[in-house]
């Protein structure tokens, strides 16, 4: 996840100047997450699962805004 957290603040900057380069990305993003999520609830304990829902849900509300 912190390949993805240096992806994610790179790419941040530039939907902020080209919001156009970004596509579908973020719901790739997105994509990525739903599967962490999930992982998280088979492997981990409940706090692990609640922090993925909340990265989960702050990359779905982004990739929605970069649209």
């Amino acid at each position: 996840m912190l390949d993805e957290r240096f992806l994610a603040w790179q790419l941040g900057g530039l939907a902020a100047t080209a919001p156009q380069a970004i596509g579908l990305l973020g719901w790739g993003f997105f994509g990525l997450q739903v599967i962490t999520l999930l992982l998280s609830w088979i492997y981990f304990f409940p706090p692990t699962v609640v922090f993925s829902a909340l990265v989960l849900v702050c990359v779905g509300w982004a990739a929605w805004l970069a649209r």
